[in-house]
C-alpha cells in the first residue's frame, strides 16, 4: 500500500473502507517457515522436506552458504529454504463457510425481475437456451459469443500471462476433480441462465499446477465466496437538533445533543424489519444487515445497493412499544443504500416532539398520576366495542382497566446517580379501579352541556374490571339523546349517547374512556387485520365504525362523516407513519380526486373513475365531492393567488404542508348550484351565488329519499373518539380538521408523538383565510357567513367548522416546527389550534401536556377569528414554545387575532418597516363574549416572549405600505395599516389548571392575550352601545372580550415578560376570580440580545 494509504477512503470498485497497509487476508507462500533464530533472526526451520539452501550469494539473508542448493536440513542449515525448480500442485482446502469458485457460479447476469416499461418483445439472440449438446457443438468456437469464442477465452495453451494486475500474472491450469459442469447458474438455477461451459468436462480450480523456476516467485490464487453475499456494515450517530451538549465529558461536547438508548429498526423495502439496534450513551450505534444480490448495472462492482428503512427511535410494530422508544422524540426513517462489505456512515437527526427535552432525565411528567382510573377496552354484550344494542335489563358494559404502566420517571437525574428513584428511567404506575367503596361509580354525562348524570347499576366492581348494566332511563332522558342522528336512508334510527366517567372511591375521576353509544343502526368492526380507511370508503354516512383493538398503520382521510369509534385509546391505535415508502402516493391521489383534481392538479384531469367503489361519492366536474376553504387555491398559477399555489409546486396535493395527517377530515360545505368553482377568473374564489349548505340541505329524512351531499357533515353524526393517534410527521399532525367539518366530536383521544407545520396535536381550520363578512356590507365575498345580524358592520361569523367539540383527550408530547404558509408565524401550537372560522367550539376537560412549538402557543392556540370559543376544565401543563431568533409567545394557552397582512411597498412587501405616524390601524381584537374560567394554569414558560401562562392577542395589525419600493424596512404611509380582525366574540376560558408552561421566547409563559381586539374597535371606535352577537345569548361590548375565570395559572416561565398572564391589544379582557401564583419572566428572549 502507499504511503498514509490508511487515511484514504474510497467508495467505489472494491469498497475499500479503511484499508490499512497490513498483509492482506488469505496471503500465503511456501516453503513455509516454522522457526527463527532469535540471535540472527533467519529462519531456522521448516515442514517443507523436499526443500534446499539459496545459493544467492547476493542476499545475506536468504543465502545457504553455497553456490549449490543443498538439501535443508533443520538445525544445521542457514538462510531461508527455497523450493527447487519443478512442477508443483498447489491445494487449497475450502475454508468452513465458503465454497470454491466454479464455471457455475458465475453470479453478474442475474438480478432482481424488472418490469420493463413497455410490452416485452419476442425473445430473439439475446436470450440463449439450453441444447443437450451444447458442450460439444461449442466445443472451440461459438460465432454467437463474441466475447467468449473458444471454450477456454481464447487460450490455445496453459498456463498464460494477464496484464490486468499492473505485472504479469500467470493463470495456472486447474487439476482438482473431473466434473461436468452444470446448465444453469448455481445460486438462482430457476432464473435460466446458462453456465459458461454448460455439460463440459472440466477440473476444478482447488487444486492448481504451478511451474516453478530458478530463482522466481510463482503467483497461485484460488477464489473462493460464500452464496449469502457479504453483510453490510453501518455505523451513525443520532442528534437533537434542538438541543446543545454541555457535558464537557461527552463526545458530541458543543456540538448538537445526542440522545442515549434510542431503539433504531432496520426494513426493508416492505416494512419488514430485518434487525434492531440502540445507541450508546453518546447516541452512537453501529451494525450489520444483509447486502445485496442486485447486479444488474454495469458498474465496476457487479452490484447495486440494497436500500434500507431506517428509523431512529422507532417503537416497533406491535401494541407494546420498544421499551427504549423514547416518546419525546419523533421517529424519523431514511432510505439508506447499503453495499456488500461496505460500511455505511449515516448523520441521523431526530427532533423533539415534547417541550423541555433535553439530556433525558428531568422531562416533563405527561403520564397521568398514579392511581387514575383509566381504561384499556369497553365492550358490551353484544360485542366488542361500547355500543350496545338498547338500554335496560340484560344490556351490560364490560369496562377493563389499563393497570400497570410503565411510564417515563421525571426524577431521573442522568446516569450518575446510583439511589433509586433518581437511578430509573421508568417507574411502575398503576391505572386501575381500586376496590368498590362509597364514592366508587361508573357514569354516563350528557354531552349536551346540560351537566345531566346517569350512573350505571354496577353488577362487579374490581381493581381491573367493572361490569355495569345500563339503565333504561338513558334512552328516555332526552338529554342524551345524541345531538345529531343518522338520516333513515342510511338505516338510522334513534340513539343515545354519553360520556363514561369511572369515579374510584378515593374521588379520583377517569381523564379519557369512551363514548358510549346505545342503540341506532349497528356499527361496523374494522379487524385487527381489516383497513379502516376502506371500512371509511363502504360506510354509509353518519355509520359506526368500531376499530377493534389492534394497531393500525394508516393515515386516514375521513371524507364523509362517521363515527370512528375505538375500545379504547389505550387498544385502538392507529400509527401514522409514511413507511414503507410510496404510502403518501394513495394518499395524495385520493387527496385530488376528493377535491375534484387530476393526479396533476388540474380540474380538466379529473375523472369521476378515481372514486369508484366509494359508497356515497357523487362528484361531478364542477362539484367536487368536498370543498376547499374560500381563496384556497387549487389551480394554475396565479401571483394573485393565496401561497398555496407555491406550495404545490412542491407538494403534490392540495394539503401541501398539511398532508398525511394521521387522520385528515375533509368535508362538502358549498353549494355552488352549477357555477364552476374552478373558473380561474375568480381567483380562487367561489362563484357568485354560492351558498353554505346548512341542515336544511340535507334533503327529507325518509327512508327512500336521497340526501345531494353525503359529505356534508351537517346531515349525519361525525366522531373521532376512543383511538391513540400517533407517528404522524408529514406536517398534518395528529388530527387536521380541514374545513367544513361542523358538530364533529374529538374525543377520548390519546394524541401523542406527533409532529405537526400548523400543529402537532388538533388542528381545526387554517392560518390563512378571506377577507372578513362585514353585516350590512354589499361587497361580503360568496359564499358569506351562516348568520345575520342588523347591526351595520358588525363582523360575522366564517362558519369554515361549527360546533366543533374536543372533549376528554389526552394531548400531549407534540410539536409544531413550522408552517410557510402561515405568513406571521412559524408555527402555531404544539397540541392544539384553533384557527379563523371554528365557531362555537368547545375544548373542554382535556390533558394538554409536554407539547412543544417553535412558534406561538405551546398548549393550546386560539388563532384569529372565531365565534364563542369555550375552553374549560382542562390540565395545560408543560408545555413549552421557544425560537431562538424571534419572539414566541403563549406557553401554556395563547389566544391571538389574526395574523397581520404584510403591506406592499412600493412593487414589494415589508415586514419590518416602520409606520408614520397614525398610519397604522390596530388589531380587530378577539371578538366579543370570551370566557376563561375555572382554570388550573401551573408551571408554564415564556421564555422567549410574552405569557408564560396565558395571554390574549388579537390579530396583529396589517403592515404599512411603505412608499414605492418594496423594502422590508421601509417606512409606511400615514393611515396605511389596518388592523387584525380580533379573535372573535364571545371567549370564554375557566377553570382550567395552566401550570409549567414555558414562553421562552417571548411573552405569557401561561397566558397570552394577544390582538383581542382590532376592527372591532375601528368599526365602533367609542364601544357604542350593546349588541347581540348572533348565536351568542345576551347582549354585550361590540369590542371583544376574552373572559377569564376560574382559572389557576402557577410556576409558569417567560422569556420576556408576563411568566403567569400578558395582554397585547387586548382592551375588554375580563380576568376575574384566578389564582395567577409562583410564574416568572427572565429577561433572557434571544430577541433581547440581537
Amino acid at each position: 500500500m502507499p504511503n498514509n494509504a490508511q487515511f484514504k477512503c474510497y467508495d467505489g470498485m472494491h469498497n475499500w473502507n479503511q484499508v490499512q497497509p497490513a498483509p492482506y487476508d488469505g496471503m500465503y507462500q511456501f516453503p513455509s517457515v516454522t522457526g527463527i533464530n532469535p540471535t540472527t533472526g533467519k529462519p531456522a526451520g521448516t515442514n517443507c522436506t523436499a526443500c534446499v539452501t539459496n545459493p544467492d550469494s547476493s542476499d545475506p539473508y536468504r543465502f545457504g552458504g553455497s553456490a549449490t542448493p543443498q538439501p535443508w536440513v533443520n538445525g544445521r542449515s542457514t538462510g531461508a529454504p527455497m523450493l527447487p525448480p519443478g512442477k508443483y500442485v498447489v491445494e487449497m482446502i475450502v475454508p468452513p463457510g465458503y465454497e470454491l469458485v466454479k464455471e457455475e457460479d458465475k453470479n453478474i447476469l442475474i438480478g432482481d425481475n424488472y418490469i420493463a416499461p413497455v410490452t416485452q418483445q419476442f425473445a430473439g439472440l439475446g436470450n440463449i437456451f439450453i441444447l443437450p449438446d451444447q458442450a460439444e457443438v461449442s466445443a472451440y468456437y461459438n460465432a454467437n459469443n463474441p466475447q467468449n469464442p473458444t471454450k477456454a477465452f481464447g487460450r490455445t495453451t496453459l498456463p498464460n500471462g494477464e496484464g490486468d494486475t499492473g505485472s504479469v500474472e500467470i493463470f495456472w491450469p486447474c487439476v482438482g476433480a473431473s466434473r461436468v459442469v452444470p446448465d444453469y447458474i448455481s445460486l438462482f438455477p430457476q432464473s435460466a441462465e446458462v453456465a459458461p461451459f454448460a455439460g463440459a468436462t472440466r477440473n476444478l480450480c482447488d487444486r492448481k499446477e504451478v511451474t516453478l523456476t530458478e530463482q522466481a516467485a510463482a503467483l497461485a490464487k484460488f477464489w473462493v465466496f460464500s452464496s449469502t453475499h457479504v453483510a453490510a456494515h453501518f455505523t451513525g450517530v443520532i442528534t437533537d437538533d434542538f438541543t446543545s451538549e454541555f457535558d464537557p465529558f461527552s463526545p458530541q461536547f458543543g456540538e448538537k445533543f445526542s440522545p442515549p438508548d434510542l431503539p433504531i429498526s432496520i426494513k426493508d423495502w416492505s416494512g419488514t424489519e430485518i434487525s434492531r439496534v440502540y445507541t450508546d450513551h453518546w447516541g452512537s450505534y453501529n451494525g450489520l444487515t444483509y447486502s445485496t444480490w442486485e447486479v444488474n448495472p454495469p458498474n465496476p462492482t457487479g452490484y447495486a445497493p440494497t436500500m434500507m428503512v431506517t428509523c431512529m427511535n422507532d417503537p416497533g410494530t406491535g401494541p407494546t412499544p420498544d421499551p427504549l422508544f423514547n416518546p419525546q422524540y419523533s421517529q424519523f426513517c431514511y432510505e439508506i443504500p447499503f453495499m456488500p462489505g461496505q460500511t455505511q456512515y449515516m448523520d441521523t437527526p431526530v427532533t423533539p416532539t415534547s417541550g423541555f427535552a433535553g439530556a433525558g432525565y428531568n422531562n416533563p411528567d405527561c403520564a397521568y398520576p398514579a392511581a387514575t382510573p383509566a381504561i384499556a377496552e369497553v365492550d358490551s354484550n353484544d360485542g366488542v366495542g361500547p355500543w350496545a344494542s338498547a338500554a335496560g335489563t340484560g344490556h351490560t358494559l364490560t369496562i377493563t382497566a389499563l393497570g400497570d404502566q410503565m411510564v417515563p420517571n421525571n426524577a431521573y437525574s442522568g446516569p450518575s446517580a446510583t439511589t433509586p428513584p433518581y437511578n430509573q428511567k421508568k417507574v411502575l404506575r398503576h391505572y386501575g379501579f381500586g376496590t368498590q367503596g362509597t364514592g366508587s361509580a361508573a357514569t354516563l354525562i350528557a354531552l349536551n352541556n346540560s351537566g345531566a348524570t346517569i350512573p350505571l347499576n354496577i353488577t362487579s366492581w374490581s381493581d381491573t374490571t367493572i361490569v355495569a348494566g345500563i339503565p333504561s332511563s338513558v334512552t328516555s332522558n332526552p338529554n342524551f339523546a345524541c345531538r345529531i342522528q343518522q338520516q333513515l336512508q342510511y338505516g338510522g334510527s334513534t340513539a343515545a349517547c354519553g360520556q363514561l366517567v369511572i369515579t374510584t372511591s378515593t374521588g379520583q375521576q377517569s381523564i379519557d374512556a369512551v363514548t358510549v353509544t346505545i342503540g341506532g343502526k349497528a356499527p361496523t368492526h374494522v379487524a385487527a387485520s381489516g383497513s379502516i380507511q376502506a371500512a371509511i370508503d363502504a360506510a354509509r354516512p353518519g355509520d359506526l365504525i368500531i376499530v377493534d383493538p389492534a394497531v393500525h398503520q394508516e393515515m386516514l382521510l375521513m371524507w364523509k362523516p362517521v363515527r370512528l369509534q375505538g375500545v379504547g385509546a389505550a387498544s385502538s391505535v392507529i400509527n401514522a407513519n409514511t413507511h414503507p415508502a410510496g404510502k403518501l402516493d394513495d394518499w395524495r391521489q385520493r387527496v385530488v380526486c376528493l377535491f375534484g383534481l387530476g393526479v396533476n392538479g388540474s380540474p380538466n384531469t379529473w375523472d369521476s373513475a378515481c372514486g369508484s367503489g366509494w359508497f356515497g361519492f357523487n362528484a361531478t366536474p364542477i362539484n367536487p365531492q368536498v370543498d376547499r376553504l374560500p381563496l384556497e387555491a387549487t389551480v394554475g398559477w396565479d401571483a394573485n393567488l393565496n401561497g398555496n399555489l407555491a406550495e404545490l409546486l412542491q407538494e403534490p396535493s392540495l394539503m401541501g404542508a398539511l398532508e398525511g395527517a394521521g387522520i385528515t377530515v375533509l368535508a362538502k360545505g358549498a353549494d355552488f348550484h352549477g357555477a364552476n368553482p374552478f373558473d380561474p377568473t375568480l381567483l380562487a374564489g367561489f362563484p357568485t351565488g354560492t351558498t353554505l349548505l346548512t341542515a336544511g340541505s340535507c334533503g327529507s329524512n325518509t327512508a327512500t329519499a336521497r340526501n345531494p351531499f353525503p359529505s356534508s357533515f351537517q346531515c349525519n353524526p361525525s366522531s373521532i373518539d376512543g383511538l391513540s393517534i400517533t407517528n404522524s410527521s408529514q406536517g398534518g399532525g395528529g388530527i387536521f380538521v380541514h374545513g367544513w367539518g361542523h358538530n364533529l366530536q374529538i374525543a377520548n383521544d390519546r394524541i401523542y408523538n406527533n409532529s405537526g407545520t400548523l400543529s402537532g396535536g388538533i388542528s381545526v381550520g387554517q392560518g390563512e383565510y378571506p377577507p372578513s363578512y362585514l353585516a350590512g356590507s354589499a361587497t361580503n365575498a360568496a359564499p358569506g357567513s351562516c348568520l345575520s345580524s342588523s347591526v351595520t358592520n358588525l363582523q360575522l361569523p366564517y362558519c369554515h367548522n361549527l360546533n366543533v367539540n374536543m372533549h376528554n383527550n389526552y394531548i400531549a408530547i407534540n410539536a409544531s416546527t413550522g408552517d410557510e404558509l402561515f405568513s406571521a408565524t412559524p408555527a402555531g401550537a404544539g397540541g392544539v389550534s384553533v384557527c379563523t372560522g371554528s365557531d362555537f367550539y368547545k375544548f373542554n376537560q382535556n390533558w394538554v401536556c409536554g407539547n412543544l412549538s417553535t412558534g406561538d402557543g405551546g398548549g393550546f392556540a386560539h388563532i384569529g377569528f372565531s365565534y364563542g370559543g369555550d375552553i374549560e376544565h382542562n390540565s395545560i401543563l408543560f408545555n413549552q414554545s421557544t425560537n431562538p431568533t424571534i419572539a414566541t409567545n403563549g406557553g401554556g394557552l395563547l389566544i391571538m387575532g389574526s395574523p397581520d397582512v404584510d403591506p406592499p411597498c412600493g412593487t414589494q412587501t415589508d415586514q419590518d418597516c416602520v409606520p408614520a405616524l397614525g398610519s397604522v390601524g390596530p388589531s380587530d381584537g378577539v371578538g366579543p363574549g370570551l370566557l376563561i374560567n375555572a382554570n388550573l394554569i401551573m408551571g408554564n414558560a415564556a421564555e422567549s416572549g410574552s405569557g408564560g401562562g396565558l395571554r390574549f392577542m388579537g390579530s396583529p395589525d396589517v403592515d404599512p405600505p411603505c412608499g414605492t419600493q418594496t423594502d422590508q424596512d421601509c417606512v409606511p404611509a400615514l393611515g396605511s395599516v389596518g388592523p387584525s380582525d380580533g379573535v372573535g366574540p364571545g371567549l370564554l376560558i375557566n377553570a382550567n389548571l395552566i401550570m409549567g408552561n414555558a414562553a421562552e421566547s417571548g411573552s405569557g409563559g401561561g397566558l397570552r392575550l394577544q390582538h383581542v381586539n382590532g376592527s372591532d374597535v375601528i368599526s365602533f371606535p367609542n364601544g357604542a352601545s350593546n349588541v347581540t352577537f348572533p348565536g351568542i345569548s345576551g347582549s354585550r361590548s361590540p369590542w371583544y372580550s376574552a373572559t377569564v375565570t376560574n382559572n389557576i395559572i402557577v410556576n409558569n416561565v417567560a422569556g420576556w415578560d408576563g411568566g403567569g398572564v400578558s395582554l397585547l391589544d387586548a382592551l375588554n379582557a375580563n380576568i376575574i376570580n384566578n389564582t395567577i401564583i409562583s410564574n416568572d419572566s427572565t429577561a433572557s428572549s434571544g430577541v433581547l440580545f440581537n
